[in-house]
């Protein structure tokens, strides 16, 4: 995301990760523990032309940046 390019996650299926990735419209997700699909998403995505404008770091900034962490940090404690 930092480097603004889409992204390709191979996660474990417990984590949010994948699906932030997919639903922010920035990258590709698929299990870790599924090796078919693994090589069926990098072939999609190898056909795929990429904007000019890409999504990942803008919702980097807005979602993981740490400003934002510190704000919800400290909401909970406050």
């Amino acid at each position: 995301m930092q480097a603004k390019l889409p992204v390709l996650a191979c996660t474990d299926p417990n984590t949010d990760v994948g699906k932030v990735i997919v639903d922010g419209g920035f990258g590709w997700w698929c299990e870790s523990d599924n090796a078919d699909k693994f090589v069926s998403t990098v072939k999609e995505l190898l056909k795929r032309n990429f904007p000019s404008k890409s999504k990942e770091f803008e919702y980097l900034m807005l979602n993981y940046h740490s400003q934002v962490a510190a704000g919800i940090i400290l909401k909970g404690v406050l």
